[in-house]
């Protein structure tokens, strides 16, 4: 989670800096609002997987690393979605 909120922290400077649209901004803004909602759901799937059972069992192995899954898969398109966004505005700003 410190990850996420770092990475969102540096998003929004960014987005201050290079001056984003209101689109640009909603589509960070969601990007980084699922991501973190996703690890808090991850969060409270290993908390409740805990709670049940403490045994090593190969379907709680699973459902842990699913739920990581889907954080990676939301981390993923928040980085494509800024790449998107940012790359074309740092590309202005070299030139």
């Amino acid at each position: 989670m410190r990850i996420h909120i770092v990475a969102a922290i540096f998003a929004i400077i960014i987005s201050f800096v290079l001056k984003i649209s209101s689109i640009e901004w909603c589509l960070i803004l969601v990007c980084i609002f699922l991501v973190l909602a996703a690890e808090i759901f991850n969060s409270t799937i290993e908390y409740a997987i805990d709670l049940i059972t403490k045994e090593k069992h190969e379907l709680a192995r699973k459902a842990k690393d699913a739920a990581a899954g889907a954080v990676l898969v939301l981390a993923v398109l928040a980085l494509f979605v800024g790449a998107i966004v940012f790359t074309p505005k740092i590309l202005i700003l070299l030139k």
